[in-house]
């Protein structure tokens, strides 16, 4: 992936966090969680290491493939 594709990726993930959690209301001021309540929530995990370790672990899978499947032939072609 190139660093373009992994900022885009970034900025969904945040997009989408904010949305998810909602404002947040003190003191009769409401306001948008910032990154730090964020990454606290989601206990640090980032997409782009997450999508990353789903493909090594598809590509772990892939190769106990038999020989002659479709997904086995699509990898090593690439190669």
């Amino acid at each position: 992936m190139t660093l373009t594709v992994l900022n885009v990726l970034r900025i969904f993930e945040r997009t989408t966090l904010w949305r998810i959690n909602g404002p947040v209301q003190e003191r009769d001021i409401w306001r948008i969680r910032n990154n730090g309540e964020l990454n606290r929530a989601i206990n640090r995990e980032d997409i782009v290491k997450f999508i990353k370790a789903q493909s090594i672990r598809w590509l772990g899978h892939v190769k106990r493939m038999e020989k002659g499947t479709m997904a086995r032939k699509n990898v090593y072609m690439r190669k």
